[in-house]
């Protein structure tokens, strides 16, 4: 489990300044899929998190992972979401601390696991809105 503190994250973009996805320092992470479900994934750093969340204008959710007691955001988080008919949608790992992924409109069961817990949440997507889930561990 990784745990990210705003002050480790301060001292990676003091020491890190270039992005890890390419020369463009404001490249968002890359567009990646399960299935026929595309998604992207990060936000660690404030430059990588501005370029996540203006490519993912159209992405219909989004999904955070913090740890409760530290307010820590976490990565290497596994997400799997089916439609709520029980059709699995997607499944991916290694995600976090944000999960933006691209649905049609309709109604979904989440299910995200940290350290081997697994916590639930539904979410319902709209065309032209994104829903939002937070898990906390």
């Amino acid at each position: 489990m990784l745990k990210l503190t705003l002050a480790a994250v301060a001292f990676l973009l003091l020491i890190a300044p270039v992005s890890t996805w390419g020369d463009d320092d404001n490249a968002a992470p890359p567009v990646q899929t399960s299935g026929n479900v595309s998604y992207m994934t990060g936000g660690v750093g404030a430059e990588e998190r501005e370029a996540l969340f203006a490519a993912t204008k159209d992405y219909g959710l989004k999904l955070v992972f913090a740890a409760k007691q530290q307010a820590d955001f976490l990565a290497d988080v596994t997400v799997s979401i089916a439609a709520d008919n029980g059709k699995p949608m997607m499944k991916a790992t290694d995600t976090g601390p944000y999960l933006f992924v691209k649905l049609p409109p309709g109604k979904y069961k989440i299910t995200a696991t940290s350290n081997d817990q697994a916590l639930e949440k539904s979410a319902s997507v709209s065309a032209g809105k994104q829903a939002n889930a937070a898990f906390y561990w």
